[in-house]
């Protein structure tokens, strides 16, 4: 008895010569070592088609998989008993079936066979090796990219017709061959949160590898490009949740899935979701029950400073004291304050696939969210956001600790362009909570490198804020600097800015001691910042955005960069412009 090997028996199966059923008898018997299928030439012919037996070979690699460790974590060996040479010539099956040379439904079932291995037996090292094959045996392929440009060269003198079809040739074969294989995995029960979370898995790796990661690289940016299609705003459905009405399974998604403010348990939840609360999700009719992006609102009278004012619904202007029955409250709470509310404040928005970063979803939703809010309270004058400003503590730590060097080196301290501090900020700060009276430009950047670093630890609040205090002019001013003025490829440096400048909106105002907790304090000093929306300039601020460079902003949070504050006088009826180096 003689062995076929696996790789054969593929060829033979999707050979345009040889369909599926004309091959010689195999014996379905396995045999994980060496992956061959015995060939017997005395066997009868089976009533299968060879093409079954292929299926019952990766059906029972899963089956042996789950019998082989039910009940316990599976270990590394177990993971990778599949073999490079099975995975290619599955993957050669499943692009023939999208370019119609194999027809019928048992290419199908492998691909899902493939796509149940891949959740269920593949460790991490596993699907770096697919990715990596994918790449290298999947890629653009040089023969056909050759004969395009070929053809290309030469149509000219065939005429414009000729010119137009190897154009399109061309295009066809720029295209990585694996591209062929996202429709076949789409297809599959499930198959679209596959791809979504098998991007997710290719981006951990380009992380993992940056140095090497090109073609991963390559490979993340066409699942995107699939993946926005197939998520497009058409597609999404916006649905808001419910204490009472929604799912517990996604009410429980919706608490786990809050990254901006994370919540401690149920009773957080449903606060969250009490009167003058909204909260709203996008899904996908591929991924029921899977809320894709979580856009949280609360409806007050007047704008939000802190998070305080959110997540302590007692002590908003528009708490109800008198009130002890509590649905009771909740209903007079709702009826009372519809026409008093004049401010929609979405203070927090998640997105919970990291398969599809970088897929426009959140834009449409606080739109559409927005264009709800306003249906329901007609007397909401303003739209803002409480946002966080996640990259600031670290813009500023590398620019300190640059700045410092400089200093060391013998440098002098640059004031025509931006300076960290101002000798006005120095004499501010001299002589206070123990800062010596003569302290140069270099004591106040090593003090002010101190704090940052300290943040990273802190745990009592109170205590942090206050060691603060004395700082707040100076990290307001860099903080608006970084906001309105440090840019990342023309864009502002900070995810969070650019997310809404991108959508229209304007910097509005900067707020100190707005969340004091860990996340707050380490990653920003506790400020956040109010983004504004006014629908009928959305458009307007984001062609100023994206096209000239410009962030919108308000006069508060421009005065603040620069340094300097508006004080009015009203006994004088004048409004002065104050700044470190005087009155102006």
């Amino acid at each position: 008895m003689r062995r076929l090997p696996t790789s054969y028996l593929w060829r033979q199966l999707v050979s345009a010569d040889v369909p599926f059923g004309q091959v010689p008898s195999l014996a379905p018997v396995r045999d994980l070592g060496d992956r061959g299928f015995r060939y017997n030439s005395d066997a009868p012919q089976p009533e299968q088609s060879n093409g079954q037996q292929l299926l019952q070979y990766w059906q029972g690699l899963l089956g042996d998989t789950k019998q082989e460790h039910a009940g316990s974590l599976q270990t590394e060996s177990a993971k990778s008993k599949w073999k490079t040479e099975d995975i290619t010539d599955l993957l050669h099956t499943a692009i023939r079936v999208r370019q119609g040379r194999v027809s019928g439904v048992l290419p199908e079932q492998l691909v899902s066979a493939f796509v149940q291995v891949y959740q269920r037996t593949m460790s991490p090292g596993d699907r770096l090796k697919l990715f990596q094959l994918l790449c290298q045996e999947f890629g653009v392929q040089e023969a056909n990219m050759d004969r395009a440009v070929k053809s290309w060269k030469e149509a000219a003198s065939r005429g414009e017709e000729a010119v137009l079809k190897s154009l399109e040739q061309l295009q066809e074969a720029s295209q990585p061959l694996y591209t062929n294989l996202f429709l076949p995995f789409s297809n599959q029960p499930n198959g679209i949160k596959f791809l979504v979370d098998m991007r997710a898995d290719v981006r951990k790796a380009v992380k993992q590898s940056p140095a090497t990661a090109g073609p991963l690289r390559a490979l993340d940016r066409n699942l995107r490009q699939s993946l926005a299609t197939w998520f497009s705003v058409g597609l999404l459905q916006l649905q808001p949740i419910h204490w009472d009405s929604s799912s517990a399974a996604l009410l429980e998604k919706v608490m786990a899935y809050e990254a901006v403010h994370p919540m401690q348990g149920w009773q957080d939840l449903k606060q969250r979701l009490g009167p003058m609360r909204r909260v709203h999700v996008f899904m996908h009719p591929s991924m029921p029950q899977e809320p894709l992006v979580i856009l949280h609102c609360a409806l007050q009278q007047g704008a939000a400073s802190s998070m305080n004012d959110i997540l302590h619904p007692h002590q908003l202007q528009l708490a109800h004291p008198d009130a002890v029955d509590v649905d009771t409250q909740s209903q007079g709470l709702e009826a009372s304050t519809t026409e008093q509310a004049d401010t929609a404040v979405f203070y927090s928005i998640s997105s919970t696939q990291k398969g599809l970063a970088g897929v426009d979803l959140g834009n449409f939703l606080i739109k559409q969210v927005a264009q709800r809010v306003l249906a329901e309270f007609p007397n909401v004058q303003m739209l803002i956001t409480l946002s966080p400003i996640p990259g600031f503590r670290n813009w500023l730590h590398t620019q300190v600790d640059a700045e410092l060097k400089r200093l060391e080196q013998g440098g002098q301290q640059a004031e025509q362009e931006f300076a960290l501090l101002t000798k006005y900020h120095l004499a501010a700060l001299q002589g206070i909570n123990g800062m010596a009276d003569d302290m140069t430009i270099t004591d106040a950047l090593q003090h002010l490198l101190s704090l940052i670093q300290q943040q990273e630890q802190v745990r009592e609040q109170q205590d942090s804020i206050s060691s603060l205090q004395e700082w707040q002019p100076v990290l307001m001013r860099l903080c608006a600097h970084y906001l309105l003025h440090v840019r990342r490829r023309r864009l502002a440096f900070d995810p969070v800015a650019n997310f809404h400048l991108r959508n229209g909106a304007s910097v509005w105002r900067l707020n100190w001691g707005a969340d004091l907790s860990h996340n707050g304090l380490s990653s920003s000093f506790g400020m956040m910042v109010n983004y504004r929306y006014v629908l009928e300039d959305v458009h307007s601020n984001n062609q100023m955005y994206l096209m000239d460079g410009t962030v919108p902003s308000s006069q508060d949070v421009q005065l603040t960069a620069a340094g300097k504050v508006l004080v009015t006088d009203r006994n004088a009826n004048a409004t002065y412009m104050l700044s470190w180096n005087g009155t102006e």
